[in-house]
């Protein structure tokens, strides 16, 4: 006579579990050190559609719309939003992510970065206007402002005169959208 089995032995349970562990031990080290490059790279997009909004509200209200961004509490407003909506860039999303230039050694016109990060000509701002087009003030055709986290990673959020707005990172040696 035959003896039919349901379920799991228990041998068969702890090779199961011990599968789940090993996998565990072998995958956490690479989720810990992509952790910094996943929050800087959230942060920038969340900037880069904070300032798309920002243009999109400015046409669609046929209005100006301001963009001040504050380097010392490292937050940006615009038409009195706030970004992040409470505390810093650091306080939202950790691993050091805030204005500055990380490891970039130009600016993405070839020049200089400023220490704050913000490489704006009027005050650390500019303004949309109801036409969609950036101005930065007298001069200035363009801004960009850096983004950097506890690594050293280098992100920019570019807005040029035309009011376009892109992210760009470095890659060591130049800068690549």
């Amino acid at each position: 006579m035959m003896k039919s089995s349901h379920g799991f032995s228990l041998v068969e349970m702890m090779i199961v579990v011990a599968i789940i562990a090993i996998m565990a031990v072998v995958t956490a080290p690479s989720l810990v050190t992509g952790l910094p490059t996943y929050r800087i790279k959230a942060a920038v997009r969340d900037c880069t559609s904070q300032l798309r909004n920002a243009r999109q509200l400015a046409i669609k209200d046929k209005r100006n719309v301001n963009v001040v961004f504050d380097a010392d509490k490292q937050f940006f407003e615009w038409d009195g939003r706030r970004f992040p909506v409470s505390g810093s860039f650091e306080k939202q999303y950790g691993s050091g992510v805030g204005f500055g230039p990380g490891s970039a050694t130009s600016g993405v016109d070839g020049g200089s970065i400023p220490g704050d990060g913000i490489a704006l000509n009027n005050d650390d701002g500019f303004v949309f206007t109801a036409r969609g087009l950036a101005d930065f003030g007298a001069g200035t055709a363009g801004g960009a402002i850096y983004f950097t986290n506890n690594r050293g990673d280098a992100y920019a959020v570019t807005v040029n005169a035309a009011g376009a707005v892109a992210l760009m990172r470095w890659r060591g040696s130049g800068w690549s959208r």
